[in-house]
């Protein structure tokens, strides 16, 4: 099979049957249409393997007009401008297609397959530095053949000025492409330098810049394969003019083959940041990457917790979120654990803030962890383990993350407390529980976990603390929100709801006779604290608003009352000589009085 082409500046003298193309020079290209119609049939197959063999084919047959028509192609891809709307990539490269003159390339056969996947796996072919050089560069003197020079290739660094303009407008496949052509050319010896900073250039962009876990893994996976091994990739790594955002990043996105290119010349600044590196790793759950460096860092050294220092990996490792590790990353987790402390990492250095490993852990609400450092230690032996401090640091960390938290997020935060009281239930006394109830009313279950039947002043100091909080929670909607009555509404029964049902659910630990020095019963206290509400809202500018929050709060203490009150606590008399029903009848609650007669209760 022999087809004819020109090569000239006669636009007539081209067949009408032939693609005719315009070249940058002015030249005319006619590529046989025969050829193209041949490869858009083989489209249809879904298989890029049958495009492949086609384009391949072609080539042999006829690699001049094949290089000639599908640089003019290729050339007028990158240059021809796409529809100003938000359309896909694949309908990008339809209209340029279509813009070249395939009008027989359809949206649906485009987006089957991509046959610039194809024609791209010419660039094997030993005619590809010829193409590259003569075809797609569209300065190139064409009376002269500057072969393996990359001064040539212009269009090179125009296309890496373009790469991130593609990613930034969506038009990521495109961008993948160029990448494809900037990893893959080819040069002499004497311009590896300028290709090797080129090369760089695009894989810093790739690790540094903000783009979609998705591209960066293409892009990585794509210039990964001009490598066959360390040695090749050793050899561009020792290259490298601004080595360390690309090794900072190879750390932070755990690819572990361009890590291993360092590892494997011993580059220095492994090194020289060993500790940042692995710090980075770990944080990022880049264990691959983590496994090859520990392989190759010293070991640690002064590491006793004596003087803090910059944070290590121990503390990266225990700041990761638990809950978004899988079970095989947990296994890595406790792995590099382990191998961490084997190396002489201790879990009392400090880092500047101060924050110890287990700190680290309960801050970052990690129970499974802060579990996993306790079984680790001996809590006798442990020199400089401060339980009190721990717990302060996790207490501080609840009230600055609170506004964030779901019902789940505070599930994390309560295993965490029972880990720490269930090594040291007495840490519960240094808590202050207004504020902690106030603010974190789910955490209640877990102090109620850890306390005795027979400590009954903590049960107490629960049980104030508990019955306090409607008034905080008047006040603090009151102040704060006074002019938003339907979110006071909301809010106010909400809040009341969940006090309530922790009180519900503490009944079992109450003692529904005991008596405090002021002679006050559990129901003495419930009535004075109802009547502490109504005088806080005295001061409220809506009598409307005021009778509906007070309203609210009186159904929930009614409710309380009753499953509280008995014929004893009824009949007690506090230190003014008053009986609950003489409370609740002097402050007019007459609908509780029918609770309150001991006459009446069995």
């Amino acid at each position: 099979m022999n087809f004819n082409y020109t090569v000239n500046s006669n636009f007539n003298n081209c067949n009408n049957t032939d693609l005719e193309m315009k070249e940058a020079n002015q030249h005319k290209v006619c590529m046989p249409s025969e050829i193209w119609n041949h490869i858009f049939n083989y489209v249809d197959d879904y298989s890029l393997s049958n495009v492949t063999r086609v384009c391949w084919n072609w080539y042999s047959i006829c690699h001049t007009p094949f290089f000639d028509g599908w640089a003019f192609l290729y050339r007028t891809l990158w240059k021809e401008g796409v529809p100003p709307n938000d359309t896909p990539p694949f309908t990008h490269f339809t209209f340029r297609y279509r813009a070249v003159g395939f009008t027989n390339i359809t949206d649906s056969i485009y987006n089957r397959i991509s046959i610039s996947d194809s024609l791209l796996s010419i660039r094997q072919s030993e005619h590809f530095l010829h193409f590259i050089v003569n075809c797609l560069n569209p300065t190139l003197d064409q009376s002269t053949e500057q072969l393996n020079d990359l001064s040539s290739h212009q269009h090179v660094t125009q296309w890496i000025n373009n790469v991130n303009s593609l990613f930034e407008n969506g038009r990521a496949l495109e961008a993948h492409y160029l990448i494809q052509e900037i990893v893959h050319i080819q040069c002499d010896k004497n311009q590896l330098n300028k290709l090797q900073q080129i090369r760089s250039q695009i894989l810093k962009r790739c690790l540094v810049e903000h783009i979609s876990s998705s591209e960066r893994e293409r892009t990585y996976s794509i210039f990964q394969s001009l490598f066959s091994s360390f040695a090749p990739l050793s050899d561009f790594v020792k290259g490298l003019s601004e080595p360390w955002p690309i090794l900072y990043g190879a750390a932070q996105y755990d690819f572990s083959f361009l890590m291993n290119g360092f590892l494997f010349c011993q580059h220095p600044d492994i090194y020289d940041e060993g500790p940042l590196l692995l710090q980075t790793a770990a944080e990022t759950k880049s264990f691959a990457t983590l496994d090859a460096l520990l392989s190759h860092q010293p070991l640690a050294a002064n590491l006793d917790g004596s003087t803090p220092g910059d944070e290590f990996p121990l503390h990266a490792l225990c700041s990761i979120d638990e809950q978004m590790m899988d079970e095989r990353e947990q296994v890595q987790w406790m792995r590099f654990m382990n191998i961490l402390l084997e190396r002489g990492y201790s879990l009392m250095q400090r880092n500047q803030e101060n924050d110890t490993p287990y700190s680290i852990a309960a801050k970052n609400f990690n129970p499974s962890m802060l579990q996993y450092l306790f079984n680790k230690t001996d809590i006798s032996q442990a020199n400089g383990l401060n339980l009190q401090s721990i717990l302060a640091g996790y207490i501080e960390s609840l009230d600055v993350h609170s506004n964030e938290f779901d019902e789940s997020d505070y599930v994390r935060c309560r295993f965490t407390l029972e880990v720490l009281l269930a090594i040291c239930p007495s840490l519960k006394d240094h808590i202050q529980l207004n504020s902690l109830l106030f603010w974190h009313l789910p955490l209640f279950e877990s102090l109620v976990k850890y306390t005795q039947s027979q400590e009954q002043a903590y049960i107490g100091r629960l049980i104030k603390t508990l019955l306090n909080l409607p008034k905080l929670h008047v006040n603090h909607l009151i102040v704060n929100y006074q002019d938003e009555e339907e979110l006071i509404n909301n809010t106010l029964e909400d809040s009341l709801n969940a006090i309530f049902q922790s009180i519900f659910s503490f009944i079992p630990y109450i003692n529904r006779n005991v008596v405090d020095k002021r002679g006050r019963t559990i129901i003495h206290l419930l009535i004075g604290t109802l009547r502490n509400v109504e005088e806080l809202l005295e001061d409220a500018d809506d009598p409307i608003k005021k009778k509906q929050i007070f309203q609210c709060c009186f159904n929930h203490y009614c409710a309380l009352i009753s499953q509280l009150a008995n014929e004893n606590n009824c009949r007690t008399r506090n230190v003014k000589g008053k009986t609950a029903y003489q409370m609740a009848e002097n402050y007019g609650y007459t609908a509780l009085l029918p609770l309150l007669n001991p006459e009446r209760i069995h």
